[in-house]
């Protein structure tokens, strides 16, 4: 009788562990998302002050910087599936590069990020 109580408390305790685990890992993913979220906000509003100056190296500086951290995160995204992420990284590296072609970190993503889709033998997204 004693096994029997002490097995459904067991059970109940890990049900509870699970389904307090899956909301963690549920709130985990919302902060992800809106931290990216926030990210494109700002990687936008710098896109659009460099586009307005493109000559200004102030602007330029805020634009790679702010796409940078953007696609850095989007790359990292548990929250993110691997069909969204490397395509929407992959672009903004892209990005960065038509804006500073020697940009060395920016260069080496971009050729992980290929090396990835050549290994699964898939189309590299344009």
């Amino acid at each position: 009788m004693k096994a029997v109580a002490f097995a459904t408390l067991a059970l109940l305790a890990a049900g509870t562990t699970t389904a307090y685990a899956q909301k963690s890992v549920d709130d985990l993913k919302k902060q992800e998302l809106k931290k990216i979220a926030a990210l494109e906000a700002k990687t936008k509003a710098a896109r659009q002050a460099y586009f307005k100056k493109p000559k200004d190296p102030q602007a330029k500086a805020a634009f790679t910087k702010a796409a940078m951290t953007e696609a850095e995160e989007v790359l990292v995204a548990q929250s993110l599936d691997s069909k969204v992420r490397y395509p929407r990284s992959l672009r903004l590296y892209r990005e960065i590069v038509r804006v500073e072609p020697k940009n060395k970190k920016a260069l080496e993503r971009i050729s992980l990020i290929e090396g990835i889709y050549k290994s699964l033998k898939k189309p590299i997204p344009m």
